[in-house]
């Protein structure tokens, strides 16, 4: 009596864990099986295509960054959903989808079809972690006595393990969000764990409406995958996921590349490097006597130069891998996207990136560095085509500029090269002039909007530059029947930005073109040189006490320094003046662009500010 009794108790246990669904048709089975995967396929590849571009990637790689980067990760990277709002819906529904399915297929059918659809989370959606974790979820489902008198309650077991991986592995780095985006981040994941239990509410009532037969899961997932693929198609676009991922390799500034260091070198499996030193190896006919061929330091000069060669070597091979795998991102989006909001910032991306170079004087210290030198006849060609393409565009007004300083490097037509000039100084001063002039410090809000390359601070960059190299041409009398001017404006266009140039070199074209205009202006860009800032301090105060152009910008960085020098002794000792003394003389001075910049520093040195932070204007040391 008592086995009887246990065996209908077994019995009753084995009846509510069975599936949910009723035997049907092998065939009907397989085929509504065969489409639910398909389209959960589908799902998983939607959403490794947002986090990567690609649909579909089986490398081991893949697979290992994407057992450091949890599933959430998508709600940051690439396109945020405090950049873009509409994501929030778009990756909601897909995560909802990916979550969803298997515990509902273990509900529905045996466990051994959950497996295959855990599979596709692993395995196409790049999901390990959470894979592990629905397994788990589909087994407590599946193995619940609630699986037939009450699905949604195992539904909400099968979806427990999925709301501990969420707790623990959110995604991204919470130091770089607000308080309130970190909460929004968890109201998301919180949202979507209920349209995962609504989706099964959903197919619970479909069950019943078709008597518990095969083919009811199909319908909520096309809803979950073509709501999500058309508003992304439309409210987002494939040009902004395709932009943010190619950006998301560029670095900030003008040189894009990352720098590698001596380390990274020897690790990478360079041969033949050994640490260099500052050490520099003498010829035979100036070695002093007491220094023969064979001396350690002798010795310790050549290894140190072979090493610079072979860094050097390395330097221009790695720059020019980087500079050609990105500029055939950048091809292929223009080809792809030719009328997006972000083409033009794709090709001034694409047109900067070919005047990138090796910094040598990096390469004495050991440090691999690439620096933005300033136009040349290989960026011509792009600039040109990105002022045809796109016109209207505010990277329109740097390709002016880049024109108009390319044509005074090579001494063609001043009167072109001040027309390109003109035109990006007006373009430029209008676009800077509408920005807010007061940005705040930080983000202001939840969402923030992703504008396009480069950056505001970069425009105001660009036009301060602008007006140098215009006021320089004006005061300096280079025009074109005073050939000596010009010339001497060419060797120093030549040299712009004056990143990496030696300080011995600028001296020589001082006295090359002693009898120019611009012999000064070479003398000053020099003491510019001089990393030591009490020596920079004591060479500018030579050119600060002339009258011309050079004076004025003398006067100006040597206020810069002051601000932060004048209280120390050798400031004193060196019998430099304080910081509004420099200023008031740039602003006595004959019309400069330095004057507005030297007023409002000393607004704020006299306790009337005028602006919330310091001013910035000034050349940039090189």
């Amino acid at each position: 009596m008592a086995q009887s009794a246990n065996s209908q108790i077994t019995n009753r246990r084995r009846r509510k864990s069975r599936p949910l669904l009723r035997r049907s048709s092998i065939f009907r089975t397989i085929f509504f099986v065969i489409v639910d995967l398909v389209g959960y396929v589908f799902v998983s590849a939607f959403l490794y295509y947002l986090s990567t571009g690609r649909w579909l990637d089986f490398s081991l790689h893949s697979y290992r960054s994407a057992l450091a980067s949890p599933l959430s990760e998508v709600l940051l990277h690439p396109l945020s959903i405090f950049e873009y709002p509409w994501m929030i819906l778009v990756t909601g529904l897909l995560i909802a989808a990916v979550i969803f399915v298997p515990v509902m297929v273990a509900l529905l059918y045996r466990q051994s079809i959950a497996a295959l659809f855990i599979l596709t989370v692993a395995v196409i959606a790049h999901a390990p972690l959470l894979a592990a974790f629905l397994a788990i979820g589909c087994i407590l489902a599946g193995q619940t006595g609630l699986r037939r008198d009450l699905p949604l309650v195992a539904l909400l077991a099968g979806l427990a393990p999925v709301a501990v991986y969420f707790y623990f592995f959110t995604g991204g780095d919470e130091t770089l969000l607000l308080p309130l985006q970190r909460l929004s981040v968890s109201l998301i994941l919180i949202l979507t764990l209920i349209t995962a239990m609504l989706a099964g509410a959903v197919v619970s009532f479909l069950a019943r409406l078709m008597r518990f037969r095969p083919g009811i899961i199909w319908p909520v997932i096309l809803v979950l995958l073509s709501v999500p693929v058309w508003v992304f198609s439309e409210k987002v676009g494939v040009d902004e996921l395709d932009y943010a991922l190619l950006t998301a390799r560029v670095g900030p500034g003008e040189a894009f590349f990352a720098p590698s260091d001596f380390d990274e070198l020897r690790q990478a499996g360079v041969k033949d490097i050994s640490y260099p030193t500052r050490i520099t190896s003498l010829p035979a006919s100036t070695r002093p006597a007491s220094q023969p061929a064979s001396s350690p330091a002798s010795q310790q000069a050549v290894a140190a130069s072979k090493a610079a060669l072979t860094m050097l070597a390395y330097a221009r091979v790695d720059l020019e891998q980087q500079r050609t795998t990105l500029t055939a991102r950048c091809q292929r989006f223009i080809e792809r996207h030719p009328d997006s909001a972000r083409a033009a910032a794709v090709m001034w991306i694409m047109a900067t990136a070919k005047d990138i170079r090796v910094d040598k004087q990096a390469i004495s210290v050991g440090i691999i560095r690439y620096r933005y030198a300033g136009p040349s006849a290989e960026s011509q060609g792009a600039w040109s085509n990105l002022i045809e393409r796109y016109p209207r565009d505010p990277q329109t007004f740097v390709a002016h500029q880049r024109l108009g300083i390319q044509a005074l490097r090579e001494g063609r037509s001043l009167q072109r090269s001040r027309e390109h000039l003109r035109v990006a100084q007006t373009r430029l001063t209008t676009h800077v002039e509408q920005q807010d002039p007061n940005p705040p410090a930080g983000p202001v809000g939840v969402f923030i909007r992703r504008n396009s390359l480069p950056s505001k601070e970069y425009y105001r960059k660009v036009l301060a530059e602008t007006d140098d190299i215009i006021w320089l041409m004006e005061i300096n009398e280079v025009r074109d029947d005073n050939s000596k001017n010009t010339d001497a404006f060419r060797d120093y266009m030549k040299r712009w930005p004056f990143v990496g140039t030696k300080s011995s070199e600028l001296r020589e074209l001082a006295k090359g073109y002693k009898d120019t205009n611009l012999s000064d202006n070479f003398l000053l860009i020099a003491a510019l040189a001089e990393k030591n800032e009490y020596d920079r301090a004591k060479q500018l105060s030579e050119p600060a006490g002339e009258i011309n152009d050079a004076a004025i910008v003398a006067n100006y960085e040597l206020g810069r320094l002051a601000l932060r020098m004048e209280g120390t002794p050798a400031w004193s000792k060196m019998n430099l003046k304080p910081a509004g003394h420099y200023f008031r003389i740039v602003k006595s001075a004959q019309d400069n662009p330095y004057r507005i910049s030297a007023e409002q520093y000393l607004a704020w040195i006299e306790g009337r500010k005028q602006t919330t932070t310091m001013p910035k204007r000034g050349i940039e040391k090189p």
